[in-house]
C-alpha cells in the first residue's frame, strides 16, 4: 500500500487536534444539515478539495465498554486480561461513506486512520492517546465510494444484528476509566496509480447531548452505546464543550 507519511500527515492530525478546541476553525461539516437526528462532524481541510463525507448512522462514535454481548470484542474484553475486563471501555466509530474527490477525473485510494485523545486536565488541552492502523480502499473510479467505520449494535437497522467481524468491533480499547475522550478521523484522498496525495482533511465530532436521568439513547456526533450507559452506575456519559464532542469514562 502506499505511504503517505511524506505529505506530514502526522503534523497535519496534531494541528487538526488543536483545532479541537478552537470553535472558529470550523470549515464545513460533513453529511446534510445537522439536526437532532443525524451526525454531522467538523471538517477541517488541510489539503486540496476532499470528497463528499457521508455519516451513514444516527451517531457518528459511541463510547462502551467490555462485556458488551451483541460486540466483537477484542482481546482485551476477555476475562483474562489483567484481571479484570469489565473495568474497561471501548469507543465504536460508526460507518461512514466517503466519496472520491470530484477535482481529479482518476482513480482514487482513500486512505482513513483514526485517532484517540485523552482531556489532559493539568495541560488543559486534548493529547493523542492512540492511532489506529490505517485503511486503504481498493482503487475507486470517479464517483465511486468506499464505506468506512464499526458500528456499535445500536445504530443497527432492526433486528439488530452484528452479521460479521467486520461490524460491531470498537475503533478503541482498552480505555481506562476516569478520563473524558473524543476521537478524530484523518482521510487522505490518493491518485492511484502514483500515490500523489490529491486531497486531505480531519473531522471531529461536535454535538452531544447532555446525559438524561434516566438515560436515553438520543446522542448524535458521539454519544454512548446502550450497553454501557444502561449500566447501574452509568458507565458513558457524553457532552459537548466549546466546540467538541466527547464521552467520559465514570
Amino acid at each position: 500500500m502506499k505511504n503517505v507519511s511524506n505529505i506530514g500527515n502526522s503534523q497535519r492530525v496534531m494541528r487538526a487536534a488543536r483545532l479541537l478546541v478552537l470553535s472558529a476553525s470550523v470549515i464545513g461539516f460533513i453529511g446534510a444539515t445537522a439536526s437532532p437526528a443525524a451526525a454531522s462532524w467538523r471538517q477541517t481541510i488541510q489539503l486540496g478539495t476532499p470528497g463528499f463525507v457521508n455519516l451513514l448512522d444516527t451517531k457518528g462514535a459511541e463510547g462502551g465498554m467490555c462485556g458488551d454481548p451483541n460486540a466483537n470484542e477484542p482481546q482485551y474484553c476477555t476475562k483474562d486480561y489483567r484481571g479484570d475486563y469489565s473495568n474497561w471501555n471501548q469507543i465504536f466509530i460508526n460507518r461512514f461513506a466517503v466519496y472520491t474527490t470530484p477535482k481529479f477525473a482518476v482513480n482514487q485510494t482513500i486512505v482513513v486512520t483514526n485517532y484517540l485523545f485523552k482531556w489532559d486536565s493539568s495541560q488543559a488541552r486534548w493529547i493523542q492517546l492512540q492511532q489506529s492502523t490505517p485503511l486503504y480502499s481498493p482503487p475507486l473510479a470517479p464517483g465511486w465510494n468506499r464505506i468506512f467505520g464499526s458500528p456499535a449494535f445500536d445504530v443497527l437497522a432492526a433486528p439488530a444484528h452484528c452479521p460479521s467481524s467486520t461490524l460491531c468491533t470498537p475503533a478503541f480499547g482498552p480505555i481506562a476509566r476516569g478520563n473524558s475522550y473524543t476521537v478524530l478521523v484523518q482521510i487522505s484522498w490518493l491518485e492511484s496509480s502514483t500515490g500523489r496525495v490529491l486531497a486531505q482533511a480531519s473531522y471531529t465530532p461536535v454535538n452531544a447531548n447532555p446525559p438524561t436521568n434516566p438515560p436515553t439513547n438520543n446522542q448524535n456526533d458521539i454519544g454512548c452505546a446502550p450497553w454501557a450507559w444502561n449500566q447501574n452506575p452509568n458507565r458513558c456519559m457524553a457532552y459537548s464543550y466549546y466546540g467538541v464532542g466527547y464521552v467520559y469514562f465514570p
